[in-house]
């Protein structure tokens, strides 16, 4: 992740990664970086939830979390993750991408399980034209899940 510095002093960069390794949170934005998402679902607990920031009835279980997301991260282009921040079951991380050409901006809260796998994500998408727009380009991808988005709605 490109904003983990530590005073230049590059032994501290690597402990500061190395350390970072066993982390689900850190691991996440890691693999969404990279647009790998077999590591990103290896963080998840098997019952992982991610309510949608678009609409409050929604909610993403299981296996469908990694669907929606890995539609998400399909569309975002230069995703760049903050140092994630917080401690027990709680962590907070920003994120800061585009959507075609215009800057967007998630404010993503991880809760993590007993084993320190991420059991629920909560994002927070910002600013609003940024948000509509991928509310537009997002929709038509998920949409070609009709199943999927029957199980959210269910589960709300």
């Amino acid at each position: 992740m490109s904003d983990v510095h530590a005073d230049g002093n590059p032994n501290e960069a690597a402990a500061c990664i190395i350390v970072g390794v066993d982390d689900a949170v850190t691991r996440y934005c890691a693999a969404s970086e990279a647009g790998d998402m077999e590591a990103m679902a290896a963080t998840f607990a098997s019952g992982v939830e991610l309510p949608s920031p678009l609409f409050g009835r929604m909610t993403f279980k299981g296996d469908d979390v990694r669907g929606i997301l890995t539609a998400v991260y399909s569309i975002l282009r230069g995703v760049d993750w903050e140092a994630p921040v917080g401690d027990g079951a709680t962590r907070l991380a920003v994120t800061h991408a585009t959507i075609l050409g215009m800057r967007i901006d998630d404010a993503m809260v991880f809760e993590l399980d007993e084993q320190n796998k991420i059991r629920r994500i909560r994002p927070h998408l910002r600013p609003l034209a940024a948000t509509v727009l991928f509310a537009l380009v997002v929709g038509p991808r998920v949409a070609t899940k009709p199943l999927m988005i029957l199980r959210a709605l269910r589960r709300a």
